[in-house]
């Protein structure tokens, strides 16, 4: 098993914020600072719980840390997840922390405890002049495992069984997955409301009839490929166009584009405005997108060159990991937009 498949979902979380970090101070190589940062602007996990179980406020060593870093040269961000050689230990000395400790899986904590016990970084320093040290972590992780072993069977001389902690992680995670879906679902039912509550003012005003909140009009575009199954490219209805989700399809082939997943998002966002211009209306006029990624670890770099795409007043968004999409794709984008 790979290093970056043994963190668990928040530990990988952590590193992606820790990337973006580093990327508003302008540099291309995330420290032991970012690392930090990234733990504790997550705002949850065992590191942020540890962290207060110390009396320590999170929210003060970030705010301490952000004000001793110097901003960076660099006018471009990288997409890709670099460490430094410091950051790069810590890594595996987290990995190294959790073995002894006979834990499977790398947590927040494990990066916390080892930020806590190499002495190279900025982050050790700003955690000791805060009274953390990698002993007291230590405890309070392991504490934290006598608690959670407690629900746990014990086999015959009272050992207990690690492949059931490693699956009650596994549960874990995919709690947390599934609640940051129900989150995402929970706007999408927001944002709707609000879609239905503006047409309702529009039909109590006399801007629109009732009859007219019920015509829709199928829309397509010449310039990308057509639709993949019995469903239009594009439906207005009233004030508003309701593009279906768009893949990396290339207009010249009518295949998936060959090459980086950065080739893909760029064919995905020209198609979307493509399709967009054709139907009157443009990237410019979107209130809100959706986003559906095969592989949540590539956010950052869509999130980069999704940025280049619109304006200081970006639309609404939710941004979602699926199992699978058609055709093979690496993400979808669909999109509601003005008319």
């Amino acid at each position: 098993m790979e290093l970056w498949q043994r963190f668990t979902f928040r530990a990988r979380r952590s590193i992606l914020i820790a990337h973006d970090e580093a990327t508003q101070m302008h540099v291309r190589l995330i420290g032991t600072e970012h690392l930090l940062l990234g733990l504790i602007r997550m705002g949850e996990g065992g590191a942020v719980e540890i962290l207060r179980s110390l009396d320590v406020d999170p929210s003060r060593i970030h705010a301490e840390l952000r004000h001793s870093m110097e901003m960076g040269s660099e006018d471009e961000p990288t997409n890709e997840l670099s460490f430094t050689p410091e950051a790069e230990r810590i890594l595996r000395l987290a990995y190294q922390q959790a073995r002894e400790m006979n834990q499977a899986h790398i947590g927040t904590e494990h990066l916390l405890l080892a930020l806590a016990h190499d002495d190279g970084g900025a982050a050790y320093r700003e955690l000791r002049k805060h009274g953390v040290d990698a002993a007291a972590v230590r405890r309070a992780i392991l504490a934290r495992a006598a608690a959670s072993d407690a629900d746990l069977p014990a086999h015959e001389g009272g050992r207990w069984d690690l492949g059931a902690r490693a699956l009650q992680q596994m549960l874990q995670e995919i709690a947390e997955a599934l609640e940051t879906a129900s989150q995402r679902v929970t706007e999408a039912g927001e944002l709707l409301q609000e879609l239905e509550e503006l047409v309702q003012e529009r039909v109590d005003a006399g801007t629109i009839t009732d009859g007219d909140t019920m015509d829709k009009q199928a829309l397509s575009s010449d310039r990308i490929p057509p639709a993949v199954g019995p469903y239009s490219q594009a439906v207005r209805a009233g004030e508003f166009i309701f593009c279906s989700g768009v893949v990396g399809l290339s207009p010249e082939t009518g295949k998936l584009v060959e090459g980086a997943f950065a080739d893909e998002v760029r064919q995905v966002m020209n198609n979307l405005g493509a399709l967009l211009e054709d139907c009157g209306s443009g990237l410019s006029r979107v209130v809100k997108t959706t986003v559906f990624l095969a592989d949540m670890a590539q956010f950052q770099e869509f999130n980069a060159i999704y940025a280049e795409y619109f304006d200081d007043a970006p639309p609404a968004r939710s941004t979602i990991q699926v199992a699978a999409l058609p055709l093979g794709a690496r993400l979808e984008v669909e999109a509601i937009a003005l008319g």
